[in-house]
């Protein structure tokens, strides 16, 4: 599994390997992958973050392979329990987990799938989870050619074509229960989020819903598991139509009567929300806004209120009670605020984050998951 999920890549696709020596000096609290990687003498290999939210991975480490066994050794201060990635510059690229600060791999680039990996039992977890997956699909999919050939008249028999047709629904049952199985058995939570997210094409919605709340109950701080809950929550909640696309252009006076304009903040991530301060939803939210500042402050974020208060005096007194450090910006036109136009939604509160591009990333946070859902995309 490169950058996207490939059903041909085996479990090359899951784990690791490749090989060179860092120049950085290791420390205590680092992350050290080192083993070797044969037959890529010359060739660049790095160290990469996958974060839970961002779109882009994160380089940590590189070096290059010199010797002819081709071994490596990279490291990053150790984070949060994650998923990694080692790659070839311009090569394949294998997954981890880093739930161990020591882990070795030795793997050839000729064989990439027949590697090994010790020291992290995450990693050899879903290692083995995708040996299973490749032998269960590839009997589905060959089931499913043959299942395919069988329906078309005259082919076969009635007897024969059900026969088929019942094999292909075995084989799909089977990987059914292979994620199922797993991801209710599998201890470690960043494990369960990786075949979640492997699993999403094949289970049902139903049961997948409930794999992931299983999954929250017994690990309800994990940022993973709390950002597939929260793509849950807004998959077809208000705002869904702004993700991914460039954030309309709002402009707004401030409490001094200066227009203001989203556009003036590019550069900058923006954690805009629509509120009222005569709403108690609004209100309550503020809670969750002042710990998200709180945490982030050090970061290249700005808050900005769109309020769609009516009335100039409760709008300020309910900026001096909650307190949000934002730029606060209203119109004062209440349901008729041209900011519930322009976004094309209908009540408050309403939260959007905006990257420095000005493309919207996340919308309708929920509580639960605020803090690390914004943490996971402004770094």
């Amino acid at each position: 599994m490169l950058f996207k999920f490939s059903y041909k890549q085996s479990a090359a696709a899951v784990l690791l390997a490749l090989g060179m020596y860092s120049c950085q000096q290791t420390t205590s609290t680092d992350l050290v992958v080192k083993g070797s990687f044969s037959n890529a003498t010359g060739g660049k290999i790095l160290l990469a973050e996958l974060p839970y939210a961002a779109a882009q991975r994160i380089v940590v480490d590189s070096a290059y392979l010199i010797d002819s066994v081709g071994r490596f050794r990279l490291h990053t201060p150790m984070s949060q329990e994650s998923v990694y990635q080692l790659f070839i510059a311009n090569g394949p690229g294998l997954l981890f987990i880093n739930d161990a600060p020591d882990i070795e791999i030795v793997a050839d680039a000729k064989k990439p799938e027949q590697f090994s990996i010790s020291g992290s039992p995450a990693s050899s977890s879903i290692q083995a989870l995708y040996n299973s997956f490749e032998k269960a699909y590839t009997a589905w999919k060959t089931a499913e050619i043959a299942a395919i050939a069988a329906d078309k008249p005259g082919k076969q028999n009635d007897s024969l074509r059900t026969a088929t047709l019942q094999q292909r629904d075995i084989r799909y049952t089977a990987l059914q229960q292979l994620f199922s199985s797993y991801i209710s058995k599998e201890s470690n939570a960043t494990a369960q989020y990786f075949a979640l997210g492997m699993a999403h094409r094949f289970l049902p919605g139903s049961q997948w819903q409930q794999l992931l709340k299983a999954a929250q109950d017994k690990h309800p701080q994990h940022p993973g598991l709390q950002l597939l809950e929260q793509r849950l929550v807004t998959a077809n909640a208000p705002g869904t139509h702004l993700l991914n696309k460039p954030a309309p252009e709002i402009q707004l006076p401030d409490s001094s009567g200066k227009q203001v304009a989203l556009s003036s903040l590019r550069g900058k991530w923006v954690l805009a929300y629509v509120w009222a301060g005569w709403d108690s939803s609004s209100r309550k939210q503020s809670i969750v806004l002042r710990k998200t500042q709180s945490a982030l402050y050090k970061k290249n974020l700005v808050f900005l209120g769109l309020s769609i208060d009516k009335d100039r005096t409760t709008w300020i007194e309910a900026i001096r009670k909650d307190s949000v450090p934002a730029i606060q910006l209203s119109d004062l036109q209440y349901w008729d605020s041209k900011v519930l136009r322009q976004l094309d939604i209908e009540k408050v509160p309403f939260t959007m984050l905006i990257d420095p591009t000005g493309v919207v990333k996340a919308v309708n946070i929920a509580d639960s998951v605020f803090v690390n859902t914004v943490s996971s995309f402004v770094r």
